[in-house]
């Protein structure tokens, strides 16, 4: 668009763009006898909001404390979304961890990378997805937690988690009687004067479980 209005900036030349937004400054430069010269800077982009991020687990009917509950492998769907209709500076790196009570169980990964040093608007990334598998053998516990960080081409530094359950280990049963002591044993069976009393134990790593 042609310029019409111009800002007298001889007084102050220093000027700021607070709002996020894609632009470029223009200058026209006017000697005292009239003569004038226009320049102009390469693109610029104010980008001061977060990435989104979204993180969506396996579907599953079982949960535990409201956490969803898994027996195996969990697969994490992972959306991140810098805005598309406003000015966005790209996706820069995202990564992802994931803890089991409290300590790192699968060490940090980055998923992607953007490292050209001088790129064109349209090779920005606004929106990158990618599902991860957290792993059941190193995460056989009810407090299990994924992390994904991004950061933008901005600086702009987001970090989500999702907690999920998981729980591989099979309960175990044992039946303990007591009056043990048989009045005769006739092939292989023990017959016995008095009632006995069976005690069913029920072992179970974690408190759900279907009685």
């Amino acid at each position: 668009e042609a310029i019409t209005t111009w800002t007298d900036i001889t007084a102050n030349p220093e000027f700021e763009i607070s709002e996020d937004e894609r632009f470029v400054v223009y200058l026209k430069v006017t000697d005292n006898a009239g003569n004038y010269m226009y320049i102009n800077s390469d693109g610029y982009v104010v980008d001061k909001t977060q990435a989104s991020i979204t993180l969506t687990p396996d579907a599953t009917d079982l949960t535990h404390n409201n956490i969803p509950l898994y027996n195996g492998d969990v697969n994490v769907l992972i959306n991140v979304v810098e805005k598309k209709d406003e000015a966005y500076s790209g996706i820069k790196e995202v990564k992802y961890w994931v803890t089991c009570d409290g300590a790192v169980s699968q060490p940090e990964e980055i998923l992607y990378s953007f490292n050209n040093a001088t790129p064109k608007y349209e090779d920005l990334l606004h929106e990158f997805t990618k599902t991860v598998t957290i792993d059941s053998e190193k995460n056989n516990s009810c407090n299990v937690v994924l992390y994904v960080t991004v950061t933008d081409n901005a600086g702009n530094v987001n970090t989500e988690s999702v907690a999920v359950d998981i729980d591989i280990t099979v309960p175990t049963i044992d039946v303990i009687f007591d009056n043990n002591t048989a009045y005769k044993v006739v092939d292989g069976k023990g017959y016995f004067p008095a009632g006995r009393t069976a005690t069913v134990v029920i072992t179970e790593r974690t408190a759900h479980f279907d009685a």
